[in-house]
């Protein structure tokens, strides 16, 4: 267990690097985000529709979403009109085209290709919202986000890997990940509160009060497991234990932001709903 803590918090680290660094400047957030978009496309790809075939449709989607959310990002930072953004339907319009031509011989249809348009781009162009809430960009409520996701993980693993892996210790669900336990989950709600204290005091009243801290450490606790889980299924489905091994110790980019696919938004639309933005 140590020569693997130790691996996935380095891992960790440098993640944590990459995601402050994201937060102080307008530009590294929108590489570090198309750089994501296109390797958790790619690991679903990898799981769901692997091999050579459909390579030109696969192509067309990642050019759809790259350009998707490039489009918006230059629409918040530049003033890029909106009307732009609608030219990521090209690329769109050539998947299907591609699809007709290439399916009308065998019928060999495979729906996943567009699995990635939903579940990968919309939570992660969502986040857009987020850091241009005030008009410009600020990118440190979602740094506040994605480290609480962090250490949410980070007290699952701990207390999970120490208590819950014992005889006799309730599994969370054992058919879609043996080791995820109910010790993982109190490991990570207690750390996922402690850092919703600890970003009230960093951030101060003028930011959030603390009870929509809280309220956040919730969305967090809940359905950051929902996500990890969901993504546990995908993988189960397909019989791989990781979706990519790009981080050491914590696998692909799929396995390290699995809880931000459902967190982003949901955090994001309880900020409007608080008037936030």
């Amino acid at each position: 267990m140590r020569k693997g803590l130790v691996r996935r918090s380095i891992a960790g680290l440098l993640f944590a690097l990459l995601c402050l660094a994201s937060a102080l400047n307008a530009y590294v957030y929108a590489a570090v985000f198309t750089w994501f978009i296109f390797l958790m496309t790619e690991e679903l790809f990898k799981m769901m529709v692997p091999g050579k075939r459909y390579l030109k449709e696969k192509i067309c989607i990642y050019v759809a979403e790259i350009s998707f959310f490039l489009l918006l990002f230059f629409h918040f930072q530049c003033s890029l009109p909106l009307k732009w953004a609608a030219l990521s339907i090209v690329p769109l319009t050539l998947t299907y085209v591609f699809m007709l031509r290439d399916c009308s011989s065998d019928m060999d249809f495979n729906a996943a290709l567009f699995f990635p348009l939903v579940y990968v781009l919309v939570p992660m162009t969502s986040s857009l919202v987020l850091v241009y809430a005030g008009g410009e960009f600020y990118g440190w409520m979602l740094f506040a986000v994605w480290m609480m996701v962090c250490l949410n993980d980070v007290g699952a693993y701990v207390l999970g890997m120490s208590f819950g892996q014992k005889p006799g210790s309730r599994k969370l669900s054992p058919a879609l990940s043996p080791k995820k336990s109910w010790m993982g989950v109190y490991g990570g709600v207690a750390f996922t509160f402690i850092s919703a204290v600890a970003c009230r005091m960093v951030f101060g009243s003028e930011a959030l009060a603390l009870v929509h801290w809280l309220v956040i450490a919730l969305i967090i606790s809940v359905f950051g497991i929902l996500g990890d889980l969901f993504e546990s299924l995908i993988k189960r489905h397909v019989s791989v234990k990781d979706a990519g091994s790009i981080m050491p110790g914590h696998g692909g980019a799929l396995d390290r932001l699995d809880s931000m696919i459902l967190v982003l938004p949901l955090v994001i639309l309880y900020l409007k709903l608080i008037a936030y933005f």
